[in-house]
């Protein structure tokens, strides 16, 4: 594990929020590629607070969901808002990359790559599609490992920028989609 992921699973959500990621417009762009595909399950890694279970909630999705988050605090903040919604979805105190990730049709990645080194991003998106069975994986702001991902190309993988619907630092994030057929380009 490296030193930033270490740092970051004993994190005291008091001492430094960010407040942009806490609301639920803030996933409207994760959000509206989900609703635009509709599938049966998401897998949210990364969920910090439950902001994009919040939205999809508010928008009417009907599917199930999954929220993997390996600071405890933050995912405590989840659980207390969202934990008594209804059984569709769950989440899970963990380090993606140690557990065997639950099966998903979507999965949305979003922050985990600043705690990991450039190559070991691609060998995380490779355990996803193999563990989940998914048939999209978005990432955003996957600059963050070091570009690795980024600089990948072919059939099904996009590319492109989105405009956070909150103010934040710096309101432009990247992302990167990938469709099952982007599988071989990954391994």
């Amino acid at each position: 594990m490296s030193k930033r992921a270490a740092t970051y699973r004993n994190w005291n959500v008091e001492a430094r929020v960010y407040t942009y990621l806490d609301a639920p417009e803030s996933q409207e762009f994760v959000a509206s590629r989900i609703m635009a595909i509709n599938p049966a399950s998401v897998l949210d890694i990364g969920s910090y607070r439950g902001a994009l279970w919040g939205r999809l909630l508010q928008i009417g999705y009907r599917g199930t969901y999954t929220g993997v988050e390996i600071a405890g605090k933050p995912l405590a903040v989840a659980m207390t808002r969202y934990g008594h919604y209804d059984a569709r979805h769950d989440f899970i105190h963990a380090d993606a990359r140690e557990i065997r990730l639950p099966p998903a049709e979507f999965v949305t990645i979003g922050g985990v790559f600043w705690y990991f080194d450039g190559p070991e991003a691609r060998a995380f998106i490779a355990k996803v599609w193999e563990e989940t069975g998914c048939k999209w994986i978005l990432v955003s702001d996957p600059e963050r490992c070091k570009n690795d991902l980024y600089k990948m190309e072919g059939p099904g993988i996009e590319h492109g920028t989105f405009v956070m619907p909150v103010e934040t630092r710096n309101a432009s994030r990247k992302y990167i989609f990938f469709d099952a057929s982007a599988k071989e380009a990954v391994h």
